[in-house]
C-alpha cells in the first residue's frame, strides 16, 4: 500500500516559486504525479495557495494551477472539531496544529514540510522535510 503524505502549504509554493526548498520541493510534485505516494493538501492549503498565487500573480494563475492540484492531490476537509483539537494543542503556530490535527484524523503517514518550526513538533504523524521525504526515494538533491 502507498504512504499518504500531506504536503504542507509552504512545500506547494515553494515548488511553484523556486524559493527556499524550491528544487525538491518540484521533485515531490514529480513523484506525485508518478504516483510514488498518495498525495494530499488539506482544503484551508488549497484556499491559501489560491491567495497567495492570485496576490503576487493573478487570479487567472491561481485558477490554473488548482485543477493541477487536485489531478495530483486528494484534499482533505477541515472539521471544526480539528479546529478546536488544534486550539486545544496551544502551538505557538494555530495553522501547524491545525495540519497535523487533521493529518492524525485523516491517517496520514507522512507530513512534509520546510517549516523548522512544525519540524520539531510532537505528532504522531511523521513529520519530514523535503530533503528528509526525498531520501526515502533516493532521490539526489540539485
Amino acid at each position: 500500500m502507498k504512504a499518504k503524505v500531506l504536503l504542507d502549504t509552504n512545500v506547494v509554493l515553494d515548488a511553484m516559486t523556486g524559493q527556499g526548498a524550491g528544487s525538491l520541493a518540484q521533485k515531490i510534485i514529480e513523484l506525485a504525479g508518478g504516483d510514488a505516494f498518495s498525495g494530499c493538501l488539506t482544503a484551508n492549503s488549497i484556499t491559501d495557495i489560491y491567495y497567495l498565487v492570485s496576490r503576487t500573480s493573478s487570479a487567472a494563475r491561481a485558477q490554473e494551477i488548482l485543477p493541477y492540484l487536485f489531478s495530483l492531490f486528494s484534499v482533505l476537509s477541515v472539521h471544526d472539531s480539528d479546529c478546536y483539537k488544534a486550539l486545544d494543542l496551544a502551538w505557538d503556530d494555530f495553522e501547524d496544529a491545525l495540519l497535523c490535527v487533521c493529518a492524525e484524523r485523516e491517517e496520514v503517514d507522512i507530513l512534509i514540510t520546510s517549516d523548522q518550526q512544525l519540524l520539531v513538533q510532537q505528532s504522531e504523524v511523521r513529520i519530514l522535510s523535503p530533503g528528509d521525504f526525498l531520501k526515502i526515494f533516493d532521490v539526489k538533491s540539485m
